[in-house]
């Protein structure tokens, strides 16, 4: 018995990238990656050494290309993730963790421990 799905048994239609980006998945497709790796380039550089916190609602608000408009399930999760993916691309060593967090909301801070290059 043939059980895969065939395009012409669906009833499609083509979308904007605009269109594309709005809603579905857990991270979104909001992310403005170049933003953060240029925060996490300047936290770096003037953070080295230090251990900082800030709340995760103004991170997200900024680094995304809907400043905020969507809070997205794990919100607080994929705000470390990419802030770590960030680090991570630019060598940075760095530890990020999340306290206060909800799953459906920016609530919440951001603890970075920047270790240097």
């Amino acid at each position: 018995m043939e059980t895969e799905l065939k395009l012409s048994e669906l009833d499609f239609e083509e979308i904007t990238d605009a269109e594309f980006a709005i809603g579905g998945s857990r991270n979104g497709g909001s992310w403005n990656k170049e933003k953060i790796k240029e925060f996490a380039k300047a936290m770096a550089e003037k953070c080295a050494g230090k251990k900082i916190k800030f709340g995760i609602d103004g991170f997200y608000t900024k680094m995304r290309d809907d400043n905020g408009a969507e809070i997205v399930k794990y919100a607080s999760y994929y705000s470390r993730k990419v802030l770590i993916e960030a680090f991570e691309e630019l060598g940075v060593k760095a530890k990020v963790k999340t306290v206060g967090t909800k799953n459906n909301s920016t609530q919440g801070e951001l603890k970075i421990s920047i270790l240097g290059y």
